[in-house]
Formats: C-alpha cells, structure tokens, sequence
C-alpha cells in the first residue's frame, strides 16, 4: 500500500514539474516585431536591464511606458525617472532640449553604464553650451542622423513578394495643393518658397499660417481629409538641415496623395523610390508648379507615385527597442562620442533658401 502511494506521490511529482517547466517556456520568450522573427528565450534569472530617464521630455517625466517593448525582441529593459536608480542603471537617458549643465550626473558609477543622447530637433533648435556639456560623456546617440547607433526615423523595407495595393486614387479632387503648418518664421524660409509657389499654383494653408482648419490635427481623420481634396501635400521642414526629416514625411505616406518634400536629406536613401517630389530638385517654384500641374493633367503619370506601394513598406522600430537591443547584444567595445559638436552642428550644413532672381 506504502509502495503504491510512493509512486502516486512520484508520479504526481513529475507531472507538477513538467508543467511548471512548460509554463516558464511559454512566458520568458518574445517575438521580434517583423515576420522573420527567430524567439528570444530569456532565463529565469537573466539579467534585467534598468534605464534612466535622467531629464524629461519636455515636460513629461515618464514619457517611455512599461507598454513601449510589448512589439519588441527583447523585453528584459525597465524604463524609470527616479534618479535613485542611477548608481544601477544600466544605461541613462539625456534629452538634449532638457539638459541642464547644472543638473548633470556628477559621477559615472561604472564604466559599463551607457550614456545615450535623445534629439528629435534640427541643430538650429538645438542648445550648443548644453551639448557642449556632454562631449565626451556621449556613448549612443538616439538622433535622425545616419551615424547614431538609435535611428529614430523609419526605414525603407523591400517587400520579399510583390503585392498588389488599391491605393483608390481619385483624380476628381477640388484642390491641388494643401500644407498643413503652425510656424510661420521658419530657418529654412519655407513660407517664402510658399509664397512664390502660390502665385504659380493654389496652395490652400491649414493651421495658424493659414485660413483653414483641419481637425482633429495630426488625426487620421484629418489626413483622409485632405487626401480626398488635394493632390499634393506640402511636407515642408521648418530647417534645411542633414539628414533632418520628420513625421511630415512619413506620415503622409499612408495616404493617397503625394508628398512634396523640402528639406537637407537625402530622401532617396530615405524613402521608397518615387514616392515623392522634391522642390528644391525642381529648380524654384515656377518650374515646381508647372510639374505639378502636368502630372494633374496626365493622371497615369501621377498614379505611378504610388507603385513602391507594391514593393516596399516603411518600417519603425522604436527607440526603446533599439536601446533594449544594443543592451542586450551590444555589437562593438565602449566609445565616447568626442565631436559632438563638430558632428551636430558644423557637419549638419544648414541652409535657408533664397529665391533666385
């Protein structure tokens, strides 16, 4: 009887444990957040990385939620603002618009601790003396320029299977061209560029610079909107700077009308093939409006700005996921980036555009 019940409790033992076994497989592995994804088991005991968020952005302190590396291949990196974890921290976050130079950390409590510089802005709007501040101290940057080791725009995908896309593109639009801008003194003097367009082209302005409203901003609504009444889309950047493009750009792409840039990048490298039109390439914007207009007259031509649709996506990994991947499979030994300013400013060739006469 005592034998029978040793080999129940055996029995009973072994089950327990392979199903406990089973359940830690289930929840300590993630998924990389594209289809050729390869699982990422994690120990029960792995290393748990802890980020700091050193400065807000702008105003908000927490600004990277828990829910920022759900997508994410690895998982393992916990996000915080309270600076008392900063002897563990792993790796600390600097904003550069938010950078104090009195408010810098005093000491580095490892060398291993990683520090990464986040900026969205274009260097005209970037503070100097506080980047100055960080030359040197710099380990990744988190930037739109080609070099940083965190690229915060998304990238061009080439699809593995052709697709057919129904873009719906309707030709019988009551506008042509539409912007939808709040700063009307820009580095780059944009709203000049505008206002000699404008004589050659309708251009109706949405926002503060403008007569219209588009509401909700920035909402999809908004966007549909505009797509359905106009053919261009002037996406604009307020600086004529390296590698500077914003959501501008990106954004307007998911829509059926097509972008007209004007910026510093080099948007070959940046977006599907023919997917835009570039307004300083055009030469000034006589000739940029007679493009236009040529392309509303020949229907064909102008749909074949949306074919990349059928080859190509744009793919964003987040920076959040950039900086959990560098952590957990850092790729090079430790650098300090000791040209920050040369590299951001004097390398940056900012322009404004000036008509020709």
């Amino acid at each position: 009887m005592a034998s029978g019940l040793s080999k129940r409790i055996l029995f009973l033992s072994f089950v327990a444990l392979t199903i406990v076994s089973v359940l830690i497989l289930l929840f300590t592995y993630t998924f990389e957040d594209n289809d050729n994804y390869k699982p990422v088991f994690f120990e029960r005991d792995a290393k748990r990385f802890t980020i700091l968020l050193w400065t807000p952005f702008f105003s908000e302190r927490d600004y990277i939620p828990a829910t920022s590396l759900e997508n994410c291949k690895h998982q393992n990196c916990v996000f915080t603002s309270e600076r008392n974890h900063y002897d563990s921290a792993d790796a600390v976050i600097f904003h550069l618009r938010d950078v104090r130079t009195d408010d810098l950390p005093k000491y580095r409590p490892s060398s291993l601790q990683r520090w990464v510089l986040l900026n969205h802005e274009s260097p005209v709007h970037s503070p100097r003396e506080e980047l100055a501040a960080l030359n040197g101290l710099i380990n990744w940057t988190a930037t739109y320029r080609q070099e940083s080791e965190i690229f915060l725009s998304p990238r061009v995908t080439k699809l593995d299977q052709r697709s057919i896309v129904d873009n719906n593109i309707n030709h019988n639009r009551s506008g042509y061209v539409v912007q939808l801008v709040s700063n009307c003194n820009t580095p780059g003097n944009r709203e000049k560029f505008v206002t000699e367009l404008r004589k050659h082209i309708d251009v109706d302005i949405y926002g503060r610079c403008g007569d219209k409203q588009c509401l909700p901003k920035m909402s999809t609504e908004c966007y549909h909107n505009l797509s359905s009444k106009y053919f261009f889309y002037l996406s604009f950047e307020n600086s004529i700077c390296r590698d500077y493009v914003t959501e501008k750009f990106f954004s307007i792409l998911d829509y059926p009308i097509v972008p007209v840039v004007f910026g510093g990048a080099d948007y070959d490298k940046l977006a599907p093939p023919h997917s835009y039109i570039d307004a300083l390439a055009a030469g000034n914007p006589k000739k940029l409006a007679e493009k236009l207009k040529k392309l509303i007259e020949h229907p064909e031509e102008y749909d074949k700005y949306f074919e990349w649709k059928n080859n190509y996506a744009m793919r964003m990994q987040s920076h959040p996921c950039q900086l959990c991947n560098l952590l957990n499979e850092p790729t090079e030994e430790s650098k300090s980036w000791t040209n920050l300013i040369e590299w951001w400013f004097d390398q940056a060739s900012c322009s404004s555009w000036k008509a020709s006469h």
